[in-house]
């Protein structure tokens, strides 16, 4: 092992977003930082059900599966109870200096309105909203106002339940006492965004999809990208008290970022003397 780092020992823990598309090196970079910090214990919720870690960490980051400080809870990316569930279980089992991981974020918005529909109405989603759709035509067919009181959820019985249960995921994520990583793709900001949204994220022409709150949880925000020839890079959308990036090359998220950037230390480790 050629480099190990810690964090400063007058920093709080991290707070980190990644933002970006599939296959931008977000998984990747919780690897990296598996490798560099031995030590700590890495909680990954996985909600995209596709196997990355399995698969990443029996390839070119086997030393991490030697070590077996990585340790996934696998969620089906429309399976509410079994995302919060895990997100529980975590939170008990983390000490600090330890990282929580979710990846991915943007799964989880759309699986507590699933789980909503499915109490509340007895379908499945896409069910529910076909019905809704098939509603409004017939109402504008017959000469009503099309969508008139059709809409998908009621913005204050419906709502009003829907954003307090999804607030549970953010407090178990939140209240833990390591570090954390979530990850979100992105979307194009919206004309029916926020001011804040738009002055935070327009620039960037994308911003996280879900939960509108989800982009203003971390103290930073960090968008990844592939290029043509297969290179990774790294720009700053939000980074309290550190310098901004554009573009910068990413090789090794732990080095790259957490070193270069936010400033931690390279640390001696037991397996470098062997």
């Amino acid at each position: 092992m050629a480099l190990t780092i810690h964090p400063p020992e007058h920093l709080p823990p991290e707070r980190i977003l990644l933002l970006g598309k599939e296959g931008t090196g977000k998984t990747r970079a919780v690897l990296s930082i598996a490798r560099r910090c031995p030590d700590a214990h890495f909680h990954v919720i996985d909600t995209d059900y596709s196997a990355s870690y399995d698969r990443m960490i029996g390839t070119e980051f086997q030393d991490v599966g030697e070590r077996g400080n990585v340790t996934t809870h696998v969620t089906g990316p429309w399976d509410w109870p079994a995302i919060l569930d895990a997100a529980r279980t975590v939170q008990k089992q983390v000490t600090r200096g330890d990282w929580v991981v979710c990846d991915s974020m943007t799964p989880t918005w759309n699986a507590v309105q699933e789980h909503f529909t499915s109490e509340v109405h007895g379908n499945d989603i896409e069910t529910y909203l076909l019905d809704i759709r098939k509603k409004r035509e017939a109402a504008a067919k017959s000469g009503g106002r099309k969508g008139s009181s059709l809409e998908a959820f009621d913005g204050w019985m419906d709502w009003s339940v829907i954003n307090p249960m999804y607030f549970r995921l953010y407090k178990h994520l939140l209240t833990q006492p390591g570090h954390l990583l979530l990850t979100a793709e992105g979307q194009a900001v919206g004309d029916t965004d926020g001011k804040a949204m738009k002055d935070t994220y327009q620039v960037h022409g994308i911003r996280p999809a879900g939960q509108k709150k989800l982009g203003f949880l971390t103290q930073t925000v960090l968008i990844t990208k592939k290029g043509r020839k297969g290179e990774y890079t790294l720009t700053t959308v939000k980074d309290r008290g550190r310098e901004d990036v554009e573009d910068i090359e990413l090789d090794d998220f732990a080095k790259d970022y957490l070193q270069k950037v936010a400033g931690w230390k390279p640390k001696p480790y037991r397996e470098d003397a062997e």
